[in-house]
C-alpha cells in the first residue's frame, strides 16, 4: 500500500501533531506500507524535501486554513501535481489544524480516499478577546466551514477519533459525525511508546532537583498551553521541598512573559523554565519527576499525559478533551486554590499517588501502548470498506 500523509506540522518541529504524525508514519512502514508525508514549510530556511528515518518528507508553502479570512494559495498545484504522481492508495490527514483539509475535493476528483484522523476541534468556539471584536472576527470566519462539517466528513472513507464519547463541548467532529452523517468513525487512542528513559541524565543536568518533590509540565510556551497559570499555582504551593519544572519547545514572546511573572512572584529557586531541550531529557524528566501536570485551555487527548502514565506516574490536568476517560490522575476545572492543594496532597499522600500511577501504567499497556493501537490503524488502512 502506498500511503500519503498530510500534517500542518512534522518532526523534526516540535507539536504534538508533529510527534503523533510521525509516530503513525512510523509505525505503518514498519508494518510494510511505503509512506510519504507532505507537510508545511514554516519558512524559507527550512528544507523542502528530506528524509526522516526512513521516511520522505516534502514541505510545501501552501497559504491558508478553513477560514473564510484566510483562503487558500501558496503553491497548491505543485501539492497536487505530486500527489498525482505518487498516486497514493489512501491519504491520512491529521487533524483539522492549517491547509490539508482544504484539498478533501480534490482529492474527491482523483478519487484518492481520504481517512482523517482528528486531533481536536475547536472552530465552533468563540475564541473571547478583551478588546473588539472580542473575537467575534474569527469566529465568524470559521462559521461557514462550521456549517459545512456533516457533509466534510461525508467525503472521508472514516474518522478517526481520540475520544469514546462525543461530546458538542469537548469533541464536536466526534459528535457531529456520529449525529448527522453515516461516514464510519471509528476510536483509536494515540499509540504512545513507554518511557523507559532512567531519570540519571536529567539530574546530572540539574543536580539540585536530585531530592526535591518535581512537578513536570512539557508543553510548547503559548495561551492554550497555560503555563501562566500553572505558575500562579506554583506561588501558592509553600513547600520549598515542591519543585516546578517546566520544558518547552522554542523561545517565544509568551515565554518571555512566563520568566518575567517568574521573576516578579520571587519563584526563581523553586521553579525552573526550559526550552529547546532534547527528546532524550525530556523522557528523563517524566522518569524523574513524581508528578505531572497540564493546565490547558484546550487539548483533546495529551500526549505528554499518557508518557507520564506508561512509566507509572500519576498526574493532574484540567477537564479537557477526553481526559476524564484518563486513569490514573485528578481531573479539576482551572481553579488557583484547587490545583495547589491537590499538589500538596498527592505529593503528601504516596500511597494514593502509587494507586494512581498504577491505574495509568495499566491502562496505557491495555490501550495506548504502540502494538495495540497501531493494528487497529493496520487493520483500517487494510479494509476496502474503511471499517476496522
Amino acid at each position: 500500500m502506498k500511503l500519503l500523509i498530510l500534517a500542518c506540522e512534522y518532526l523534526p518541529t516540535n507539536g504534538g501533531i508533529a510527534y503523533a504524525a510521525h509516530r503513525f508514519a512510523s509505525e505503518m512502514r514498519s508494518r510494510g506500507m511505503e509512506v510519504r508525508v507532505f507537510s508545511d514549510l514554516l519558512n524559507s530556511t527550512q528544507t523542502r524535501q528530506y528524509v526522516h528515518e526512513g521516511i520522505q518528507v516534502v514541505r510545501f508553502a501552501i497559504q491558508g486554513d478553513a477560514s473564510l479570512w484566510k483562503p487558500r494559495g501558496g503553491e497548491s498545484p505543485e501539492l497536487l501535481r505530486q500527489v498525482n504522481d505518487y498516486k497514493p492508495d489512501l491519504i491520512v490527514i491529521h487533524g483539522w489544524q492549517g491547509w490539508p483539509v482544504l484539498f478533501l475535493d480534490d482529492f474527491r476528483r482523483l478519487s484518492i480516499p481520504v481517512i482523517l484522523q482528528s486531533h481536536g476541534f475547536g472552530a465552533h468556539k468563540v475564541p473571547w478577546q478583551r478588546k473588539p471584536p472580542f473575537g467575534l472576527r474569527v469566529w465568524s470566519g470559521y462559521l461557514p466551514f462550521v456549517l459545512r462539517l456533516p457533509a466534510i466528513i461525508r467525503k472521508m472513507r472514516a474518522l478517526v477519533v481520540l475520544d469514546n464519547h462525543p461530546s458538542f463541548a469537548r469533541s464536536f467532529d466526534h459528535w457531529i459525525a456520529r449525529k448527522f452523517t453515516t461516514t464510519r468513525v471509528l476510536t483509536i487512542p494515540n499509540g504512545v511508546p513507554e518511557i523507559t528513559a532512567d531519570s540519571a541524565a536529567f539530574f546530572s543536568e540539574f543536580p539540585q532537583l536530585r531530592h526535591k518533590k518535581i512537578v513536570l509540565c512539557v508543553a510548547n510556551y503559548c495561551d492554550r498551553k497555560n503555563q501562566l497559570f500553572a505558575l500562579q499555582v506554583a506561588a501558592r504551593v509553600a513547600d520549598p521541598a515542591i519543585h516546578f519544572v517546566f520544558i518547552g519547545g522554542s523561545s517565544n514572546e509568551y515565554l518571555a512573559k512566563v520568566m518575567k511573572f517568574r521573576q516578579d512572584a520571587n519563584l526563581q529557586q523553586r521553579v525552573h523554565v526550559l526550552h529547546s531541550q532534547t527528546r532524550a531529557l525530556c523522557e528523563s524528566a517524566i522518569a524523574a519527576c513524581q508528578l505531572a501536570m497540564m493546565v490547558s485551555k484546550f487539548e483533546m487527548q495529551p500526549l505528554f499525559l499518557i508518557e507520564a502514565m506508561s512509566c507509572g506516574k500519576p498526574w493532574l490536568s484540567t477537564r479537557v478533551g477526553s481526559v476524564e476517560e484518563l486513569h490514573g490522575g485528578v481531573v479539576l476545572a482551572l481553579g488557583l486554590e484547587g490545583f495547589a492543594r491537590e499538589i500538596v496532597r498527592l505529593l503528601a499522600d504516596s500511597p494514593a499517588a502509587t494507586h494512581l500511577g498504577a491505574a495509568g501504567r495499566s491502562q496505557w499497556a491495555a490501550e495506548f501502548a504502540p502494538p495495540i493501537a497501531f493494528t487497529k490503524w493496520q487493520n483500517l488502512l487494510l479494509s476496502r470498506s474503511g471499517g476496522a
